[in-house]
């Protein structure tokens, strides 16, 4: 196992510098899996799962982490979706003072077994499917990322 970095250095960390983070678009039968955030940064609002890249690990490596940690799937990644920059006032530690700056790399991926039990870490309190993007999510970010990875393109 890794090890991670200490939260005070971590924090000086955002203070300071650019974020590589992955975020998953969880999609089965149509849907996708959204997580009511727990936390900041986008506390209160439903999300896709995701977090930060750590040293060593490529971007793939870090999703099929992210997703097994926050949601308890094992997951295939079907794709690259794209990269995107994402830049939030509030962070999940207090004593950063000037928000936090991701380059995220978003995938698709599909759930290895659709019937396994999803196991919300402490990230989400809450989950749903969505099969279309829905106007009232809070998050512009949300709403493109879904867009650009065709989920919900009806075939014609």
């Amino acid at each position: 196992m890794k090890k991670r970095i200490p939260d005070k250095i971590y924090s000086q960390i955002l203070d300071n510098t650019v974020i590589s983070a992955v975020d998953a678009i969880i999609c089965h039968n149509g849907k996708v899996l959204l997580g009511l955030r727990n936390q900041e940064p986008c506390k209160g609002q439903w999300w896709i799962p995701g977090g930060r890249q750590e040293k060593g690990e490529t971007g793939e490596e870090a999703i099929v982490r992210k997703v097994r940690e926050e949601i308890g799937l094992d997951i295939k990644v079907e794709k690259l979706v794209g990269v995107y920059d994402a830049i939030f006032d509030k962070t999940a530690f207090p004593k950063v003072t000037t928000g936090v700056h991701y380059i995220v790399r978003v995938y698709l991926v599909t759930p290895i077994n659709p019937n396994q039990e999803i196991k919300l870490d402490n990230t989400q309190n809450k989950y749903r499917w969505i099969d279309k993007i829905e106007e009232q999510l809070d998050e512009e970010y949300i709403k493109k990322v879904l867009k650009d990875s065709g989920v919900f393109e009806k075939s014609k």
